[in-house]
């Protein structure tokens, strides 16, 4: 995304924050994607997993947590959205006093509308961003980026896709039709403007175009699914449908990205480079207390969402909807298993920065403006974390 440094939300998405970099506006390099293979060259010879990634902080069974700091320390954190329910992990921990179990004195800082979080960061405004992997790479790779460090991610995943209504039954019910990317040829489909890359990944990874739907601009919520504009909307499955289900929509269906392989890292910590040799004590104990706190709210999900009511007074919504909310964003912070909470994995990575490079979101740190010729390349580091 190069100049694209003024990204951010084009509307009140307090409500439903969805990947904020695919709003940006900003021109790809190209109108089609990369071939697979030139993807694979460029980023095996130009993004270097171990020096932008780091899971050194996340927590080891068996072993006691960081000593405190002692005196405390002040920790300014940036929020990549406006405070909803994304912020459970961070809000519950101030509550719950486990920031200051740890000697942190945490200031919470919304982000939002017309608020480029990660611009305050590199001008150390701000210690820690918190937001999307996506928008945060989108920088790393900029010619006049910032250095920065990936630290840990509280979700293994986005949860967006495209949200439908179940027609053949009332409203009132819920439906268990599974719906696929063919469920969406011929049909209306939403789009936020910038995010036509989603669909054009599907249809690619699905073999159909962009021309076997009809593309549409969507707002920020489901109105036009309500009012029969739209066949699907693009949204979150851990957000939108609360939306459908106060209106009395409970026959909503979903169609994942992720079945399609689009697997990220959401609600990811990023601190520049900086930063990150200044202080490793302080990010041990703020990765601890992320850690404490998503297993809390797993085993509270209740009190987690009366606390997260109580805290964001500019959303009406109630306990209920946001306990439906944490216990969907519960599955995405322990994953399969296969990785620890907060951990981000070298093959997961290496495909998501492949697949956005590819689709011409991100540069690539010391790229030249083409792919590197087949025969100058390195084999990517195999493996995982």
């Amino acid at each position: 995304m190069r100049g694209c440094r003024d990204g951010g939300w084009r509307g009140a998405w307090f409500a439903a924050p969805v990947l904020a970099w695919f709003l940006a506006g900003c021109s790809p390099r190209s109108a089609s994607p990369l071939t697979q293979e030139e993807a694979e060259r460029a980023v095996a010879a130009h993004f270097d997993f171990d020096r932008y990634v780091t899971n050194e902080f996340i927590p080891k069974p068996g072993l006691p947590p960081p000593a405190p700091l002692s005196p405390p320390r002040a920790l300014r954190i940036g929020l990549q959205w406006l405070l909803s329910g994304d912020a459970a992990p961070w809000v519950v921990a101030q509550k719950k006093g486990f920031f200051a179990d740890e000697g942190l004195e945490v200031t919470l800082e919304e982000g939002g509308p017309g608020r480029d979080v990660l611009a305050r960061l590199a001008v150390g405004q701000i210690d820690l961003y918190v937001g999307y992997l996506e928008e945060a790479l989108a920088m790393a790779g900029s010619p006049t980026g910032t250095d920065l460090r990936f630290i840990c991610a509280s979700m293994k995943g986005s949860g967006v896709g495209w949200i439908g209504l179940d027609r053949s039954i009332p409203n009132e019910r819920r439906s268990d039709r599974r719906i696929t990317a063919q469920d969406l040829r011929g049909k209306r489909v939403g789009v936020q403007p910038g995010s036509e890359f989603m669909l054009a990944y599907l249809c690619d990874q699905a073999g159909m175009r962009l021309s076997d739907l009809t593309v549409m601009n969507e707002g920020a919520t489901p109105d036009g699914l309500m009012n029969g504009a739209l066949d699907y909307f693009e949204g979150l499955r851990s957000d939108q449908p609360r939306l459908l289900e106060r209106n009395g929509y409970h026959n909503w269906t979903f169609l994942s990205l992720a079945d399609y392989g689009y697997i990220t890292y959401m609600d990811v910590t990023a601190v520049t480079a900086g930063f990150y040799h200044r202080e490793p004590r302080l990010l041990a104990c703020y990765v601890a207390v992320l850690d404490r706190s998503i297993r809390f709210i797993a085993a509270q999900p209740r009190e987690a969402a009366e606390i997260m009511v109580a805290a964001i007074p500019h959303d009406p919504g109630t306990v209920a909807e946001m306990e439906s909310r944490i216990r969907r964003e519960n599955a995405l912070s322990f994953g399969d298993g296969s990785e620890p909470p907060l951990a981000m994995g070298r093959d997961r990575m290496r495909r998501l920065v492949t697949m956005l490079y590819r689709y011409h979101r991100i540069d690539l740190p010391g790229e030249t403006d083409q792919p590197p010729p087949a025969n100058s390349a390195e084999s990517a580091k195999p493996g995982g974390d």
